[in-house]
């Protein structure tokens, strides 16, 4: 494929990637750099971006649009650097094993192994991120992971956490974290963020034993670790609907339970009674209790399957107002996304046949 033929390509599966998402279309690229740049911005803004609804919401062809223009980029990065064919196969098949990881475990083992063999640094640690520490999870190339290393002892880490950004530690302006380099065994190191529903969720930690890390390096790894985090946030939805089945499955056998109970008892005028009868109203109205009349609008039509553009046709808005009030509504409640906040409510509608 020539140089023209690929910043085409870019620009047709950005260009229908951006449509999809009703994201505003940017110029068509006339070089392959600038289409490189065109594609690598789409793909940050739906990955990474705060107003992002996260790839559950995503349909299913802007998904496969997504990964379709991960793939596009690898390529035409290799191209543009005037790499070998046999490298851009070798990052190419590194992609097709990522997407084939059948849990989020094995993705997490996966990509260090990956980042080893195909972009060719001699060690890798995927660490997880708590509240005071880094907690190494999985590492190749090394004699183990480590132990947790406190947040307030690493500079550069707390860079790429704030920043959402690629740093090379080791240099005069960017200290290194001395622990993370006896685990690698090097002086210096890339760390890079995994970007999960618009939060960083682990850092990965990369070094060469010989040769300089070098920019290409840098990009090829901004790639892997996008793919990485389109599995990884795919694998834990997946994860989230089964437990979200099981969940309203026993909602439903306890809510036919309570059915059954109710029209087994005989009717009754006397209000003493009648308490167990609205307990699943009272749960419920608990639950929304701290949400607006608006919100409940939303809500309701949330719980019930409806997109944004669906919310937003039927209450006259606009669907960025829909996902201003999507994300009120989730940090309310308590949940990181839709599939949680139905789960919650489910429970919550549900529960009240447990106590009796």
């Amino acid at each position: 494929m020539t140089r023209r033929a690929m910043a085409s390509r870019l620009n047709q599966i950005d260009g229908h990637l951006r449509s999809v998402l009703n994201l505003p279309r940017t110029n068509k690229a006339t070089t392959l750099e600038q289409a490189i740049a065109n594609s690598a911005a789409t793909t940050e803004e739906v990955l990474f971006g705060d107003d992002g609804d996260g790839i559950a919401l995503m349909p299913a062809v802007a998904q496969r649009l997504l990964m379709a223009s991960l793939q596009a980029q690898v390529e035409a990065r290799l191209m543009s650097d005037d790499d070998s064919g046999a490298t851009a196969r070798s990052v190419i098949d590194s992609i097709r094993r990522l997407k084939a990881a059948p849990s989020v475990q094995a993705l997490e083992r996966q990509v260090c192994t990956e980042l080893c063999h195909t972009v060719g640094f001699s060690s890798a640690v995927l660490s997880s991120i708590a509240p005071d520490k880094f907690v190494p999870v999985t590492a190749h190339g090394t004699r183990g992971a480590g132990q947790p290393i406190p947040r307030n002892s690493c500079v550069a880490e707390q860079d790429c956490v704030k920043f959402r950004r690629i740093v090379h530690a080791g240099r005069d302006e960017m200290p290194a974290t001395e622990e993370f380099c006896e685990v690698l065994g090097a002086a210096d190191y890339l760390v890079a963020p995994i970007v999960v529903e618009s939060k960083v969720l682990a850092l990965v930690h990369m070094s060469r034993a010989r040769g300089a890390i070098a920019d290409g390096d840098v990009d090829t790894l901004g790639l892997l670790l996008s793919v990485y985090s389109f599995v990884y946030e795919r694998l834990l939805n997946s994860q989230r609907v089964d437990q979200l089945r099981i969940s309203i499955i026993g909602a439903a056998a306890r809510l036919a339970e309570e059915a059954d109970r109710i029209a087994g008892t005989a009717v009754s005028l006397d209000t003493d009674g009648d308490d167990g009868v609205f307990e699943a109203d009272v749960a419920v109205d608990a639950f929304t209790a701290a949400l607006s009349n608006r919100e409940r609008d939303v809500f309701s039509r949330m719980v019930r399957g409806d997109s944004n553009a669906d919310i937003a046709g039927e209450l006259v808005v606009s669907v960025e107002t829909v996902k201003t009030h999507v994300k009120r509504i989730l940090r309310k409640i308590g949940a990181a996304n839709r599939l949680e906040a139905i789960t919650l409510y489910m429970d919550a509608q549900s529960g009240f046949g447990q106590a009796q």
